[in-house]
């Protein structure tokens, strides 16, 4: 049961205008939204410039030993985080004009994002210069994911809290 159908469906529209902006930036080449160039601009980095790191991802080691690519492969994947959080975010902002139990709400959001999620990293593979990786869905954007729901969840915990009443004088 919807509470609100023109809130409801204005906030529908508004996360399907989101989920078409994601699509839009997967559809991208790489080469332009390469940081590189604007991080060798930026900033002087030697491979001993940050902490020896190493990350396996898909079939390579992406490594702190060339600088440039491991702060690019950290933008991108933080950028990751960002938009399934908000993607999550607006689900539940969306869902909260319906009946459904914070739970279900929660979890619908989740996997609505999930869903979208995977076929968001399927269609990179038809795209010049992008791969499509499952470790993706399940790391970066499964993080932002639930991030949003504990942020929800939180935000739903503190504003049920008893106000502070003010002492007499």
């Amino acid at each position: 049961m919807i509470r609100n159908r023109r809130k409801f469906l204005f906030r529908l529209g508004l996360t399907i205008l989101f989920m078409a902006a994601i699509f839009v930036q997967s559809g991208m080449p790489y080469r332009v939204q390469d940081t590189k160039p604007l991080l060798r601009k930026e900033f002087s980095l030697s491979a001993d410039s940050l902490p020896k790191l190493r990350i396996p991802y898909g079939e390579s080691v992406v490594s702190s030993a060339r600088p440039y690519d491991f702060l690019d492969f950290l933008i991108r994947k933080l950028g990751h985080v960002t938009e399934y959080f908000l993607l999550t975010a607006l689900w539940l902002w969306t869902l909260s004009q319906t009946a459904l139990r914070t739970g279900v709400r929660c979890l619908l959001s989740v996997l609505l994002a999930l869903a979208y999620a995977g076929t968001d990293e399927w269609h990179q593979l038809y795209v010049p210069q992008r791969t499509g990786h499952p470790v993706d869905v399940f790391v970066p954007d499964l993080a932002g994911m639930l991030l949003a729901v504990t942020v929800y969840g939180l935000r739903r915990m503190l504003l049920r809290l008893p106000k502070p009443r003010a002492k007499k004088a």
